[in-house]
């Protein structure tokens, strides 16, 4: 039995297998109870501007997206997505201005404006007189379209 459930954990881990997180609100997503937690939230993929920033980490490319409560919002939860060309990955522009291609879990792509589901680690932090209050998904794991 051990075996069996160690093998399942083994496929689990290789396949990339993707838990839910726990579905919060848009309007809820920033609460610090919430940091640290897998979250599931939906909102909008608001591009910003052509030019996403990207930073190494853990010897990997991350490039952080606006997520959003609407199309129209100029308020976001940024959300960190690896660089690659594969399902919820980002590929970065090659040139400042040029675009990038986000893609659903699904592997297809997505595009600025599209109703979407995020899943991932957030990080949230209160600001203080000494610093700013910080909202993201550090670590995006599943990107969904919502139809509707």
């Amino acid at each position: 039995m051990f075996v069996r459930l160690a093998s399942l954990g083994f496929i689990c881990v290789f396949a990339a297998c993707n838990p839910s997180g726990s579905s919060v609100p848009f309007a809820e997503l920033c609460d610090v109870a919430n940091s640290d937690q897998l979250i599931t939230s939906q909102g909008y993929l608001n591009a910003g501007d052509d030019d996403i920033p990207c930073r190494e980490s853990a010897g990997s490319l991350e490039c952080m997206l606006e997520f959003a409560a609407s199309q129209e919002d100029t308020s976001f939860v940024s959300a960190y997505l690896r660089s690659g060309d594969g399902p919820n990955q980002v590929s970065p522009p090659t040139m400042p201005g040029s675009p990038f291609q986000v893609r659903a879990n699904d592997g297809e792509p997505l595009n600025p404006g599209d109703y979407i589901s995020l899943t991932g680690l957030t990080y949230v932090q209160n600001g203080t007189d000494s610093t700013e209050a910080v909202c993201a998904f550090r670590e995006v794991r599943s990107i969904e379209r919502v139809e509707g």
